[in-house]
């Protein structure tokens, strides 16, 4: 469903659910790359805010924690 949704906004490299190791649960967030940048704009300007999976998200780029920005 996560690949299906944000495939509206451009070629998808890879999606990736973060999950609880021990049960195998979603922890409630989410990676989506795409092949370029407008892409990522263009679904973070669509899709920050909105519901899926009947959940409000909040859609931003990731940074890694030891970078710097």
């Amino acid at each position: 469903m996560l690949y299906e949704t944000f495939s509206n906004f451009g070629l998808i490299i890879s999606t990736k659910i973060t999950r609880d190791p021990e049960d195998g649960s979603s922890k409630g967030y989410g990676f989506v790359s795409y092949d370029n940048f407008e892409s990522s704009d263009t679904a973070i300007a669509q899709m920050n805010g909105q519901y899926f999976s009947g959940k409000q998200i909040n859609v931003q780029y990731a940074i890694k924690k030891d970078s710097k920005g």
